[in-house]
């Protein structure tokens, strides 16, 4: 009997006990990931010291001339993002050089397959733990062994397309292009289309802190955000809707199915979100859903609203353009969710507020909103 009554209160104290270890473990893992975050600031802010301006979203330019020396025609500079180019100030140097010789050739990194140790593309297998949040339940493999990652780029307030020259985010490719004759900027392409027989020339940008006219402190940089492994289990869900880069949320929402889920239907495979560090389409996200929300995507990805989100509590994780990490509850105000907001093709449109509430105006590089310290 005193035997019965011993293992009856060891169970109650386990019972008591276990939940509280959960909750520090999952704190020590919240505090990994903000850290996480904060070395990402700084490795932006080490790449601008050293380069001069941020690293540009996609279509680099000195990566545009390498392809062409190479024997190709620069558009699959439009396909790698920018955490291959934070890796030197990640202590990833060796992984870099790897990488920076891969993404010199006429190749994008959305057709790598990393299964093969042996092979050049197996440098997109790498996996550094600075890429990935401590409370991710997603591994690899996912596709084709590339590497993960749970932190990615701010677009700001709007949906994306990967072939818009301005980003209403810090994050912004690194050319535009010009007609030859009229001197005439395109205002919705960063590059030439393949079969684009206009006489453009592609021109060097570069984005820099001081461009950022609403503030470092007001300003996303990077958030996190669930990997996408197809189990149905993300917060939010994902969805596929009919959508252009300034629908709004309440589109995303439409897809809602009668089970109170957002399903995958279709879309194309390569772009499976945090499926592949180095590929710019798949490590975006915008403030224009709140953390958490869902997150909606047109069939070839063309046009998507990834929103920030975890599997920590209540919201999710950002890192500010002055490296503070601030913790985003699910609650922000996110203002009007069911009309169009402004596009990002041209200059004027970047500089319009955004109409997404608070968390939209954190978004925004140059919206000119006014955002308290305490949100």
């Amino acid at each position: 009997m005193e035997l019965l009554v011993v293992i009856a209160i060891i169970a109650l104290l386990v019972g008591l006990l276990l939940p509280a270890i959960q909750a520090a473990r999952e704190s020590g893992r919240r505090i990994a990931c903000s850290n996480n975050l904060r070395q990402l600031g700084l490795a932006v802010a080490a790449y601008e010291t050293s380069n001069g301006h941020f690293p540009p979203s996609n279509f680099d330019y000195d990566q545009i001339q390498q392809q062409r020396a190479a024997g190709g025609g620069g558009t699959g500079a439009g396909h790698w993002g920018a955490l291959p180019r934070l890796l030197p100030h990640l202590d990833q140097a060796p992984l870099a050089d790897g990488v920076f010789t891969e993404m010199a050739k006429p190749q994008t990194p959305l057709d790598f397959n990393a299964t093969n140790p042996a092979s050049p593309q197996a440098v997109l297998g790498g996996q550094p733990s600075v890429f990935l949040c401590p409370s991710e339940v997603s591994r690899k493999p996912i596709r084709l062994n590339l590497g993960l990652t749970n932190y990615c780029m701010s677009m700001g307030d709007q949906n994306f397309r990967s072939d818009r020259p301005c980003r209403r985010g810090p994050f912004r490719p690194g050319t535009r292009i010009v007609e030859r004759v009229s001197k005439r900027m395109s205002p919705n392409a960063a590059f030439p289309s393949n079969g684009d027989t206009t006489p453009w020339e592609v021109q060097r940008i570069q984005t820099t802190s001081a461009h950022l006219s609403d503030g470092l402190s007001n300003t996303v940089l990077l958030g996190e955000a669930p990997i996408d492994d197809r189990s149905g289990r993300l917060p939010g869900g994902v969805g596929m809707a009919g959508m252009t880069d300034n629908s709004p949320p309440a589109v995303c929402l439409a897809e809602l199915g009668a089970d109170g889920r957002y399903v995958r239907t279709g879309g194309d495979t390569r772009y499976i979100h945090g499926s592949n560090w180095a590929a710019f389409q798949n490590t975006l996200v915008v403030t224009g859903v709140r953390p958490n929300g869902p997150r909606c995507h047109s069939n070839y990805w063309t046009f998507s609203m990834i929103p920030v989100g975890s599997y920590h509590a209540g919201g999710a994780t950002v890192v500010m353009c002055d490296g503070a990490v601030r913790f985003v509850t699910n609650a922000i105000d996110t203002g009007d969710g069911s009309t169009n907001g402004p596009g990002h093709g041209s200059p004027v449109q970047v500089r319009v507020p955004s109409v997404r509430g608070v968390w939209g105006a954190l978004g925004t590089a140059e919206g000119g909103e006014v955002v308290s310290n305490g949100w």
